[in-house]
This record gives C-alpha cells, structure tokens and sequence, in this order.
C-alpha cells in the first residue's frame, strides 16, 4: 500500500464481526540526496545528478532510463526510433533523452497525426494555371494551347510568330511572320538596334546572327547587304526569321 489517504481495515472474511479499524496513511518524500524508510540514508557523496531517486544502497543512486553511472552522470541515451518505442506517425527524430515527431513534405501536424495539406485549396501551390490535389502531393495543368513545363507547375504557349525589328534613329518594322524576309536600309558606321515585337509565344532565350555568323543586337555594319536572323526558343518551341539589312554610304 503506497497511495496516501484514509483506509478501513478487517480480517479477511470477518467484516461482519464488526472488528474494523480506520487508518490514515501519509505517504512524504525524502529530502533531495536522501532515501530510506526514515530518510536517514544518503546517496554517495551527495552527487547524483539528471534528476534521480536514490536506490537501497547507500553508495550508489538510481539513475533515470537515459543516466547511468554511480553518480548517474554518464548518457545512455535510448533511440526510440531505431528501437520502433516512439509513436510517430511518419517521422522520428531521436534527441538526447527523447524523441521528436513530425511529417512528410505534404502532410502538416494535427492532434499527434499526419493529415494531408490541401495545397490547392489554401492557395500555397506554385501551379501557374490549374492545381489539382492529391493526398500528400498535387499535380498542376495548363489552359488548351499551353504544355506542362518541365518543373511541373509553369506553363509555355509554343511560339508561332515573331517579327524583328532594327532600330537607327527612327524604328523601322516588319509585320512578317516565320522565315519570310524583308529589306531595309540603314546608314553605315551607325550603330542598328535589333529586337523582336509581335511575339505570339513566350521567349524563353533569343539568339542573332548576321550572314550566318553569330551576332548580338546590336551591330554597327560597313557597307553592303546583311541577312539577320533571330532565333526565338522555348521548352517546347524554336522559330526563326529574317530581315535584309542594306547599308549605304
């Protein structure tokens, strides 16, 4: 009997020859370092440590599960979760004493439980047109015209038109579209300008070259007649056109 209280007390089978006896038992610790039916007896040199309770020998202490030692100040730490004692759902983490829990990526704490995340619905998704959940994961779509890129949630229209556009004082356009060709003139030794407008599509990287030899946008040319091209690339796409360039004197 170890629970503090009041108790009524009798031979075992003789509650009714009216012999009860009521007794009050009051349970008290020891004072920290001692232990004993009278508390007179002291652990080792009053050294124990980690929280321990004092064992029936008076030279040594009683250790808690993750001390040992006869001061209980060497760690014996148990991993619970290579062990297979922790009550993780998904995730265990082992600490020093103890172990921690948590989830995998799409799953959120609830209650000591892994619930699903519905990425969609709370609007933390990265899909750029359409998302769809699944449990512990989502998908992503794109509108008609559009392809998945390949990190899983942009989406890219293919190109299908782009037009140059050379610039020298005053811009000079074309309104063609592909691999047909226009010619333009512009004076020598000045610096030309060259862009894209009237893209349908999305650029991803852009690429010139001038009579077959790569180029950037931006040329300052002798006289004579230029073939410039500009190659526009996307994940799913690649369209070239070209502009005749006629320098004069």
């Amino acid at each position: 009997m170890s629970d503090e209280g009041l108790y009524e007390c009798y031979y075992t089978g003789r509650y009714s020859d009216s012999k009860q006896g009521i007794m009050r038992l009051v349970v008290r610790g020891c004072p920290t370092a001692y232990f004993g039916d009278s508390c007179i007896s002291r652990c080792a040199q009053d050294t124990c440590q980690n929280k321990i309770v004092c064992g029936p020998d008076p030279l040594s202490c009683r250790c808690i599960a993750v001390f040992s030692g006869s001061f209980c100040d060497t760690l014996t730490d148990l991993d619970e979760c290579s062990l297979g004692t922790d009550d993780c759902d998904q995730v265990c983490e082992n600490v020093v004493g103890s172990f921690t829990c948590s989830c995998w990526d799409g799953y959120a704490m609830d209650g000591g439980t892994c619930v699903d995340v519905d990425e969609c619905s709370l609007g933390i998704d990265n899909c750029e047109h359409t998302c769809h959940n699944h449990v512990g994961n989502y998908t992503c779509s794109c509108n008609e015209g559009y392809f998945l890129s390949s990190n899983g949630w942009n989406c890219t229209e293919p190109l299908t038109c782009i037009v140059i556009s050379a610039t020298q004082q005053a811009p000079v356009e074309t309104f063609l579209c592909s691999a047909h060709q226009r010619e333009e003139h512009f004076a020598k030794n000045h610096e030309i300008s060259l862009a894209v407008e009237g893209v349908i599509g999305e650029i991803e990287t852009i690429s010139w070259t001038v009579n077959g030899i790569n180029a950037t946008s931006s040329l300052n040319l002798t006289e004579g007649v230029y073939t410039v091209q500009a190659t526009a690339v996307n994940e799913f796409s690649e369209l070239s056109t070209n502009m005749t360039l006629r320098v004069v004197d």
